[in-house]
């Protein structure tokens, strides 16, 4: 069995790449999926997604322990279903900053900076709201502003300008500073991800075919080039399906240098001790491993209206019969970045949430019921650097994922210093009707050092995870600017394993730029 491409992975790349190189009805296609279609409900009600979490439809990771975390354990949820992570994440639609690209441009090429990859923004969006050059109305995904405005994030908003924090209008311009409404990939009420945007109105082409509950075992690498890809289907015997054209990885930045590996492809003395022969040296596959990193301050509120006990008959009547209201919102509606060091460049995005966590975010039995609400501060440019190697050579186990986070005094410098901006901003006089008493923490810590720790005990990844497969014009880059393996013909990587660093703010749509940039290339 043949295809022209075959495509390694359903989420927010993949998506992309199948519906894309699929329009040329003279080309076929297969997408290659690990888990099933995403029909519940708890992907398509936007505030839904966090009950998804540690079910059949996640992956449900774990890291390493982390020595400068209090030696803790950090969860890792990705989606196991056509959409991926996309089809269980907060859908915030964020690009970055133009000096992410700049970043990117010399990494690799001019065709990566800000004003070459806005095209590619663009060609994929619907924007319901902004209208301006940096925005386009004709692309399949839609992104939107919330259209339900909580009052607790009213007041955030309040208490961000009173912090002489200015007012962003739109995030996506290249320019982020300020607090404001995030939009998100929200089309009438629902979850708009990249299935439903991109590959469900592709799935009536004869010429594209999706195989679901299919497990990849590697690529099958005839030197110089890659043949095929070996699958299982729904545990079925093993079977080798031939690429005509090329193959192409969008299994993310934990699964992507996972299959090199098992591929041979990865750093010689790593893949020997794992009883994998080394066709491709490659030794940075897994390695430059970069992501988000948040912590809380929150308090309970006194007034029952936050997500807490937002499970009650009207709200659930207007979701479900008008597809309006706090369920069909933004978790995270409200937010914004700020500089520490008074740049123009931001180092930590404001998550706000009307709703409180418990200690573990990721147990939904023990979330409180008692209302309340939470500020995350997050890191947006960690320099620590973390890595993904294989536990064995076996395509179902879960890979090692060692984020090394916390290795760099000054991303420690960075959280500490925003540290006393965010107790500003949820102690302030317009939050004061909707703060009872303190949760994250319980008292007023005032050395450096107590927050210090308070930080080390409660930082939590954001799941963006990105840079294992490192995009770069050296030699010793995983992938060329054209995301050509190299070493290897007619294999690519197209998704956020890509990434020389990380982007400033949510990620999700700088994969799907990156995915939409990949197709162009590869069609070429």
């Amino acid at each position: 069995m043949s295809f022209d491409y075959i495509i390694v992975g359903g989420g927010t790349a993949g998506c992309v790449l199948a519906a894309r190189l699929s329009e040329n009805p003279a080309t076929t296609v297969l997408l290659i999926e690990a888990g099933g279609y995403p029909h519940d409900v708890r992907v398509s009600m936007p505030a839904g997604y966090p009950a998804l979490q540690k079910t059949a439809r996640d992956w449900a990771f774990w890291t390493t322990q982390q020595p400068q975390l209090h030696n803790r354990k950090l969860f890792q949820p990705r989606g196991k279903m056509i959409g991926g992570t996309g089809a269980m994440n907060g859908m915030i639609y964020m690009r970055g900053h133009a000096s992410d690209y700049a970043q990117w441009g010399s990494a690799a090429d001019n065709s990566w900076q800000w004003d070459s990859v806005l095209p590619y923004f663009k060609k994929s969006e619907n924007n319901l709201q902004f209208t301006n050059d940096a925005h386009a109305q004709n692309g399949p995904w839609t992104i939107s502003s919330p259209a339900f405005r909580h009052p607790l994030n009213e007041a955030f908003l309040e208490a961000g300008a009173a912090q002489q924090i200015p007012w962003r209008e739109d995030f996506n311009t290249g320019e982020t500073l300020g607090v404001g409404w995030f939009q998100g990939c929200i089309a009438q009420g629902k979850r708009h991800s990249t299935y439903h945007a991109f590959l469900k109105p592709a799935l009536q082409r004869k010429n594209l075919t999706v195989w679901t509950h299919t497990l990849t075992h590697q690529i099958d690498i005839q030197p110089p080039r890659a043949k095929g890809v070996w699958v299982s289907r729904s545990k079925a015997k093993k079977q080798w399906v031939e690429a005509n054209q090329a193959v192409v990885l969008a299994a993310g930045a934990i699964q992507s240098p996972q299959l090199l590996m098992l591929s041979g492809i990865g750093g010689p003395a790593h893949l020997q001790s794992k009883g994998i022969q080394p066709l491709v040296e490659s030794p940075e596959v897994g390695q430059n491993l970069q992501d988000h990193w948040q912590y809380f301050l929150g308090y309970t509120c006194p007034q029952k209206i936050t997500l807490n006990s937002a499970v009650k008959l009207s709200n659930l009547w207007q979701y479900f019969v008008h597809k309006k209201g706090i369920f069909a919102n933004l978790i995270s509606a409200a937010g914004g970045f700020i500089s520490t060091q008074n740049s123009t460049i931001p180092d930590i995005q404001f998550h706000f949430v009307p709703g409180l966590g418990g200690d573990d975010i990721h147990d939904m039995a023990k979330q409180p019921k008692t209302d309340g609400f939470m500020l995350g501060l997050t890191l947006l440019k960690p320099e620590s650097r973390g890595q993904i190697t294989l536990l064995d050579n076996r395509p179902d186990s879960s890979p090692l994922i060692d984020p090394n986070f916390g290795t760099s005094s000054k991303d420690w410098q960075t959280l500490i210093e925003a540290y006393a901006i965010g107790e500003a901003i949820v102690e302030s006089t317009a939050l004061a009707p909707f703060r009872k008493t303190a949760t994250k923490p319980k008292h007023r810590l005032n050395s450096l050092a107590d927050k210090e720790n308070f930080i080390r005990q409660t930082l939590e990844s954001v799941y963006h995870s990105c840079g294992t497969c490192r995009m770069g014009s050296d030699l010793q880059a995983v992938v060329d600017p054209q995301l050509r393996v190299n070493g290897v013909d007619n294999l690519y990587v197209a998704d956020a394993s890509i990434m020389p660093t990380i982007p400033a703010g949510n990620i999700q749509a700088a994969i799907v730029m990156i995915a939409e940039k990949a197709a162009v290339s590869i069609n070429s």
